[in-house]
């Protein structure tokens, strides 16, 4: 099992890269994910994480609760092949205008092996 991790990067100033030096704190923010492969949020949307998992699910995380929803946010496990290394449901975008329209873009394999917008 995978753990998503949320990443804070403490800003360094500009200086030869010789000299730069960046500090990351790892957060654990919440797991129980089978192969989660992307992370993305609605624009404007600043309390939940969508995890995109490679085997058909997207699940949300509930950032001020640290809680993932019970329910998926989308399953299409039945939609997507997922056997190669490099095929299953592969990305996530939301519309600019989300909000309003409910608009979002899936990339995945399909079961016959073809790589599919939808």
């Amino acid at each position: 099992m995978l753990r998503v991790l949320a990443f804070l990067c403490a800003t360094a100033p500009v200086l030869p890269l010789s000299a730069q030096t960046v500090s990351l704190d790892a957060v654990r923010v919440a797991g129980g994910f089978d192969q989660p492969l992307f992370l993305t949020t609605p624009p404007g949307d600043t309390g939940r994480l969508f995890i995109v998992d490679r085997l058909g699910k997207i699940r949300i995380i509930k950032l001020p609760q640290r809680t993932v929803n019970a329910a998926p946010f989308l399953d299409i496990t039945s939609e997507v092949a997922s056997g190669g290394t490099e095929q299953g449901l592969l990305g996530l975008a939301f519309d600019p205008n989300y909000a309003a329209n409910g608009r979002f873009y899936l990339n995945y394999t399909a079961p016959a092996g073809n790589l599919t917008m939808a």
